[in-house]
């Protein structure tokens, strides 16, 4: 059975104007560690690699001998991402979802002048405003949707905290497993992400807990969870079960 894969990764941008953006710090780099291992597989038909302005790219080629290894769309802030998913869905199978991308929680509605007039014109606001507010609004969660527009594709959902415990942690992630039907959940706490090391948890529904320390290891172990997962539901399928 080949399978398709939606990996997300990188960060959104969202315009205050347009030459100035909120953003965040996310590189993409372990959403296309992932991407690359995916890609790679036997059983692989097509990555489709959703991904911030920024973010970095696999290694593997556009194209291979039986189509495409991966596929890739840019995408600035969460409309366009939405949007992004939104076609992906209607226009192909997708098996597994591996959500990576941080996803801005909050887009600018309005643009305020120290007098709390609203600049309309928001082409290049001028340096010469002394103060500017801005007015922000919730973001749809992008994560909520894979499973109205694809409930049978597996899950793999992304958590990040600062600076807590590990049960504090591992419980955000089982709740965010919960509440959006993951398969599986990564729990990473930006104080355990250094330029070489990146601890992170994998959480089943099962609450079974892995535990890793780079990068490379949590794109191995997502892989290797997709795959296992999927020889599971096939065996337990044909079974009966």
């Amino acid at each position: 059975m080949v399978m398709n894969y939606l990996v997300t990764a990188g960060g959104t941008e969202e315009r205050i104007d347009g030459v100035r953006s909120i953003t965040n710090f996310a590189t993409g780099r372990l959403g296309a560690l992932i991407a690359d291992r995916l890609a790679r597989h036997h059983l692989t038909g097509t990555v489709f690699y959703v991904h911030g302005k920024h973010a970095a790219l696999p290694s593997q080629p556009f194209n291979g001998d039986d189509g495409d290894f991966i596929q890739y769309s840019e995408v600035e802030g969460v409309s366009g991402l939405e949007a992004a998913v939104r076609r992906i869905f209607a226009e192909h199978e997708i098996d597994a979802i591996v959500h990576s991308m941080a996803v801005s929680d909050y887009a600018v509605e309005r643009v305020l002048d120290g007098e709390g007039r609203e600049i309309t014109n928001r082409d290049k606001i001028s340096s010469s405003e002394r103060e500017l507010r801005l007015v922000l609004k919730p973001t749809p969660k992008i994560i909520g949707l894979f499973h109205d527009l694809s409930p049978a594709s597996t899950l793999v959902g992304f958590k990040l905290l600062n600076h807590v415990s590990e049960a504090v942690l591992t419980d955000a992630a089982f709740a965010l497993l919960e509440k959006n039907h993951c398969a599986c959940v990564l729990a990473n706490d930006l104080a355990g992400i250094t330029a070489r090391k990146h601890t992170a948890f994998l959480i089943d529904r099962w609450k079974n807990i892995t535990r890793f320390e780079t990068k490379e290891a949590i794109a191995d172990g997502i892989c290797d969870f997709l795959h296992g997962y999927w020889r599971n539901r096939n065996r337990d399928s044909a079974g009966g079960v």
